[in-house]
């Protein structure tokens, strides 16, 4: 082949490298651009919680939710089992899990948790 002519399929191969290339970019750059919004949109379902003494239900709409006796604590039970951190509740890979924060008496899981949504 002649000079030219490789030069001119150099030169188109650049073309197509670089155009592939851009590509990639913009793509890349659009669906990070989507994930990004969707988890700026992305909320805690709510939480309530009914108290088995058949008080109102309470409802929480925070990623973590500390029981016990301490003031500090989101949701406040007095009675003389409950430790003054005695569990926390907390919302990851879309759903809620309960977890003992070493208390006394343990922890038992046995009253409803409705999520709305």
């Amino acid at each position: 082949m002649s000079a030219p002519i490789l030069l001119i399929l150099r030169i188109l191969l650049a073309i197509a490298l670089y155009a592939f290339l851009t590509w990639v970019v913009v793509t890349l750059w659009r669906d990070l651009k989507r994930q990004s919004e969707l988890l700026a949109a992305r909320q805690i379902p709510p939480l309530i919680l009914q108290p088995v003494d058949g008080g109102p239900p309470r409802r929480y709409a925070m990623p973590i939710v500390l029981i016990g006796r301490d003031s500090a604590c989101d949701c406040l039970l007095d009675a003389a089992t409950i430790s003054t951190q005695h569990a926390r509740l907390s919302h990851h890979h879309g759903q809620w899990w309960l977890e003992d924060l070493h208390s006394t008496n343990g922890t038992f899981l046995g009253l409803k948790i409705e999520i709305d949504g």
